[in-house]
């Protein structure tokens, strides 16, 4: 789509060949200018561009320096520590299980607390793999 002249729009790249802001026509990428309507290439990336890379790049830096960072990390263990302890009490109610299973020879307790201390134990080897 043509534009209008004086108004120039960044160039695209296409293939190996450049397309001109103002006429949309496509020229060599070592052009410096259109071969279409002698109009400035533009290859340079626009100062509004810059700038806005710039501000994305410092608010990122922002974000990762501030506190509240610091905080996820502590959310992150709290997590991994609440989830140590609810394995070791299904660990522990397995166990429990377990026994009683023993103690009255009843299957089904036995099936649930091996199923208890099964799970309790694959939370508690997921949490400190993760480290």
């Amino acid at each position: 789509m043509p534009r209008e002249h004086g108004k120039p729009d960044s160039a695209r790249m296409t293939g190996g060949f450049i397309n001109c802001p103002v006429c949309g026509c496509p020229n060599r990428a070592s052009d410096h200018v259109c071969s279409f309507c002698a109009e400035p290439m533009g290859k340079g990336e626009s100062v509004g561009g810059r700038i806005r890379d710039a501000v994305e790049t410092l608010k990122w830096r922002y974000k990762l320096k501030s506190p509240q960072a610091a905080r996820g990390v502590a959310r992150r263990y709290a997590g991994g520590l609440a989830t140590a302890l609810l394995a070791l009490a299904l660990i522990g109610l397995g166990g429990w299980f377990l026994v009683t299973a023993v103690s009255t020879s009843a299957f089904s307790e036995f099936l649930i607390g091996a199923l208890f201390a099964l799970y309790g134990g694959y939370a508690l080897i997921h949490i400190l793999r993760r480290g």
